[in-house]
């Protein structure tokens, strides 16, 4: 059974390729290695500014099922700058960021699976009291209405609000017209 960051990065492809086209998935061979799809390029702009910009979906090992964005502007369409940039965000200034860099917050991050109300369960399971982590909610992270909802819904609500944010914080910065690929 596939794993739902392989689910979600598929789904992710598939809404990109109508809402973002520009965003092409790329796989590239480099250290680290990032798991295959969860990368894409925008390169409509490397011939007039000589930049390219690579988007990622950088999920937890750690609580599977949270995934942040890292944005990396690149002086290559086939490399990936994987060193943090100490300047901010720009169209211009190489080198990879978080989302929230551009948001101007600490971290932002997105949970498709419920990590701790599993966490939670776990501990009921083994007769003891949870910890009441599914009580606390970070306000950083973005959580479905509920976690009982199909995984599509989920998907969907999710990837619709990576949207939104990389339309109101990230292109804006990067000067990428979302607009006129749209058709």
């Amino acid at each position: 059974m596939p794993s739902i960051q392989k689910l979600f990065l598929k789904r992710a492809r598939e809404v990109w390729q109508r809402e973002f086209p520009f965003l092409k998935p790329v796989d590239l061979a480099e250290i680290p290695q990032l798991p295959k799809g969860c990368r894409f390029l925008c390169d409509d702009y490397f011939a007039e500014r000589g930049r390219a910009y690579f988007i990622f979906f950088d999920f937890s090992l750690r609580r599977i099922g949270e995934f942040s964005l890292g944005i990396t502007v690149s002086d290559s369409v086939t490399r990936c700058i994987r060193d943090y940039s100490l300047d901010a965000p720009s169209s211009h200034a190489l080198g990879m960021y978080s989302v929230g860099q551009f948001m101007g917050v600490q971290m932002r991050d997105w949970a498709i699976a419920d990590v701790d109300g599993q966490v939670d369960a776990l501990f009921r399971s083994l007769g003891q009291q949870p910890v009441g982590f599914a009580q606390t909610r970070s306000r950083h992270r973005w959580y479905p209405t509920s976690f009982e909802l199909p995984q599509l819904e989920i998907f969907d609500a999710a990837l619709a609000d990576v949207s939104a944010t990389l339309k109101e914080y990230v292109f804006p910065k990067l000067q990428i017209e979302y607009e006129t690929h749209a058709a």
